[in-house]
């Protein structure tokens, strides 16, 4: 091999020459990876900006009337599925007992909410009490699931003491379970009050016939020398004149005798038609707060103050009267006479 001379290097511009070309083509290379880097992110961020954009706060709608809640749910874009219903005592009926998804979260417009509706409180018969002693209703009703609610008194001639005249809700109504049932319970009959009437100076038998005439119960008869006092007039009395009694009350009574040295202590009189007493009722009527009531008798043995005392409108007077032969009874109010009653 021969040489015809030697070969010649690159000059140093041309090497100078090549590296400008390197440079810029990697710059173009550059520049192209930073625009996909750059065209990445856009699109990653426009993505997520897209996927972002369509969600909502759910609502809370918790204890809200169906319609409302389908309302509330509408104006955020979502739509509502009821899934269930319970009995709830402490919801209303129609009313959303629970969600899903949870209040507060986030959610895609268009999505379902599921809910829970209340049915209201259980409802089951009420059973009949009326007619049981409490105690018994009282056993019956937390039986059945309720308990007694108010308890009111009232006196009935009907009903025995102590058992149920009413009840609300009434028998065999639909009513919540566990709610209260109210009752109306007897006590019982009214005990009769009587005025005890004004024996003194009355005829020992007359008082006695009078005692025993309006259900009183006679008791002690004491003898006393009283002068000026005939023999066998009542003197003296327990209870006192006007005095509220009632049925069975116990009288004792103090009556005049005759003088010792004057025949003993007994003198007989002759039999008297003490007549067979009756109940005269009369019921205050309208008027001033305080009227003095008083009825008088007028009968074969005289006139006999029966009854003096001050009332109120409204009150009831229950007075034995004797009938004796013929009896005229007059009513008086404040010393007016209003009424008068033949027997």
């Amino acid at each position: 091999m021969r040489f015809t001379g030697l070969q010649k290097l690159p000059s140093q511009d041309m090497i100078l020459q090549i590296f400008n070309v390197l440079k810029g083509l990697l710059k173009v290379v550059l520049f192209v990876i930073f625009l996909v880097g750059l065209s990445f992110l856009s699109g990653f961020t426009v993505m997520k900006l897209y996927l972002a954009g369509g969600e909502v706060d759910v609502p809370d709608l918790t204890g809200k009337e169906l319609k409302e809640a389908e309302q509330m749910l509408e104006a955020k874009g979502l739509d509502l599925k009821v899934v269930d219903e319970l009995h709830d005592a402490g919801v209303p009926k129609s009313h959303v007992l629970s969600q899903d998804p949870a209040p507060g979260s986030r959610a895609k417009q268009n999505r379902t909410v599921r809910v829970v509706l209340s049915l209201g409180a259980e409802e089951v018969m009420v059973p009949n009490v009326i007619g049981k002693p409490l105690r018994n209703a009282q056993i019956l009703l937390r039986q059945n699931g309720f308990f007694p609610g108010k308890i009111v008194y009232i006196h009935s001639d009907l009903a025995p003491m102590d058992s149920v005249i009413a009840q609300t809700p009434m028998p065999e109504s639909k009513y919540a379970k566990k709610g209260k049932v109210d009752l109306l319970l007897s006590r019982g009959p009214y005990e009769k009050s009587y005025i005890m009437p004004d024996l003194i100076g009355k005829r020992l038998d007359f008082a006695k016939k009078i005692v025993e005439g309006i259900g009183l119960v006679m008791g002690r008869i004491e003898r006393e020398v009283y002068e000026g006092v005939e023999p066998d007039r009542v003197i003296s009395q327990s209870p006192k004149p006007g005095a509220i009694i009632k049925k069975e009350n116990l009288v004792n009574l103090v009556a005049s005798s005759e003088a010792r040295g004057m025949g003993g202590n007994e003198v007989s009189l002759a039999p008297v038609d003490l007549g067979t007493p009756v109940t005269l009722e009369y019921i205050i009527p309208e008027g001033p707060p305080h009227q003095e009531i008083k009825i008088i008798v007028n009968n074969d043995q005289g006139v006999l103050e029966l009854f003096k005392q001050v009332l109120s409108p409204g009150m009831r007077v229950q007075v034995p009267v004797p009938v004796i032969g013929e009896t005229l009874v007059g009513i008086y109010i404040d010393g007016v006479l209003v009424k008068q009653r033949r027997f």
